[in-house]
């Protein structure tokens, strides 16, 4: 194996995230514009496209590999990326491959994800009220999502309930949210705040708030070296027009 990739911070880079797409069945409040404007499908790069750079940093010492969106799992033929990749958990080279979703495709994939290596996901999840969550979410139903993280359930896979606290919304509801019927099925949760300013889009979705890089650039560009322990996690879009950010 060659020696790890290292960020500008001298951190080893072994967790790599790929966003395949900015699309998603959902248009939550805080995340996008109801009426959005998406990458063209001819400029995302296909699936062996992902599969070839995904290669790559597993043969520069990624050792985890999360998918991404958008809502992953809307992208057509989305298992021909999971069987490729889950391909690297079976033989060793990868220690985890899991997912970032909103729930609302997890009934008809769950099972499917298991068989390809899968064992742990994500899933977004701010409340349980109906009617908010259809607030929040714009185009959403709960229902699906519920029935969804239970066939996730049911396949094996541990999950952790991703929320965004907001005042006023749904503040009052966060501890049965993660000690009712979701406590029972979750492996952690995750809580975070909604600075609305920050985390507001109308336009293409960022993979994160911090700088981006090129790969291409000899100054800020990740190296090559061994040496250090640390860990940093890495993003790339699935736009063509590739951008590495870190974390």
């Amino acid at each position: 194996m060659e020696p790890p990739l290292i960020d500008p911070f001298g951190r080893a880079v072994t967790y790599l995230r790929i966003s395949v797409t900015d699309r998603c069945d959902f248009r939550c409040q805080y995340c996008m514009s109801e009426n959005m404007t998406f990458l063209p499908k001819k400029d995302l790069l296909t699936f062996e496209e992902l599969a070839e750079i995904s290669s790559s940093f597993v043969t520069l010492g990624t050792r985890k590999i999360r998918i991404s969106g958008g809502e992953p799992l809307v992208r057509k033929n989305i298992l021909t990326l999971f069987e490729h990749l889950g391909r690297f958990v079976a033989n060793g080279q990868l220690d985890e491959l899991t997912l970032t979703t909103n729930g609302s495709q997890l009934k008809k994939y769950a099972e499917a994800l298991y068989a390809h290596h899968v064992r742990r996901i994500n899933v977004s999840l701010d409340t349980l009220d109906e009617q908010k969550f259809a607030t929040i979410t714009r185009w959403g139903r709960l229902g699906p999502v519920l029935e969804g993280i239970e066939a996730a359930k049911q396949a094996g896979l541990k999950i952790k309930i991703n929320t965004v606290a907001m005042k006023g919304f749904n503040d009052q509801e966060i501890l049965n949210l993660f000690d009712g019927p979701m406590g029972r099925v979750m492996t952690s949760p995750s809580l975070k705040p909604c600075p609305w300013a920050m985390c507001h889009r109308t336009g293409l979705i960022n993979i994160n708030h911090s700088p981006s890089f090129s790969m291409g650039s000899s100054k800020t560009g990740p190296s090559r070296n061994p040496a250090t322990k640390q860990e940093a996690p890495l993003s790339i879009m699935t736009s063509r027009k590739l951008v590495v950010g870190l974390v």
